[in-house]
Parts: C-alpha cells; structure tokens; sequence
C-alpha cells in the first residue's frame, strides 16, 4: 500500500463470471459500499443485483446499479456489493470500501 495526498491507495483483485482483474485503488476507510466504473462490470460480467437510490456523497439520493463481485485485499477475500452511478461515471480509480472486509475479520474472531 502507499499514499498519494494522504490518501491510501492499494492493489486489490476483483473478480467476477468472466475473469479477474488486478488493479489499484483508493481505500476509503469511510466507505459502506465500493465504486467501480459500469465498463469494468461490464468486462468481468458482474451480475446485476438491483437498481435503487443511494446515498453519498451528493446531497440528494442518487440512482445506482449495485452489482455482486468478489475483492481480494490483503489476502482477504469478501463477496460484497460494488455500486456504479451515474454521478461518477468516469471515476479515475476504484474506490473500496474496507467496511466489509472489517465486518468480516470482526466476526471471525467471535466464540
């Protein structure tokens, strides 16, 4: 992992029905869903889960496409929701939220 303007930035896979790809991108400590681009959807064939409004970082719910895909961070592997919307069509770099991934690891040192 390394830093870019104090911002964490780190090389994860994601995967899907017609492949893998590995990739860096932003880890944002803060958030519940990640962002990828619909061409990478598109390319790895990640099933479509559902349409519905999401809230961000825009002061108004946005409409999303929430999509299933498997990330692997550190090892750790996570079958999570990734989200595309239309308000960041052209994000420059996967963002990923590590909120599951903690979710994950919190539960697996319970009795």
């Amino acid at each position: 992992m390394r830093f870019e303007n104090n911002t964490p930035i780190g090389l994860i896979k994601i995967k899907g029905p017609l492949g893998e790809k590995e990739i860096e991108a932003t880890i944002d400590t803060g958030a519940f869903k990640s962002l990828v681009s619909l061409d990478l959807c598109k390319e790895l064939g990640l099933h479509l889960k559902e349409i519905r409004e999401v809230r961000g970082v825009s002061e108004k719910p946005v409409r999303a496409k929430i999509f299933w895909a498997e990330i692997t961070f550190h090892s750790k592997k996570i079958n999570t929701e990734v989200v595309f919307s239309s308000i960041s069509p052209e994000i420059d770099r996967l963002l990923v939220s590590i909120c599951p991934l903690i979710k994950m690891q919190e539960s697996s040192k319970k009795p």
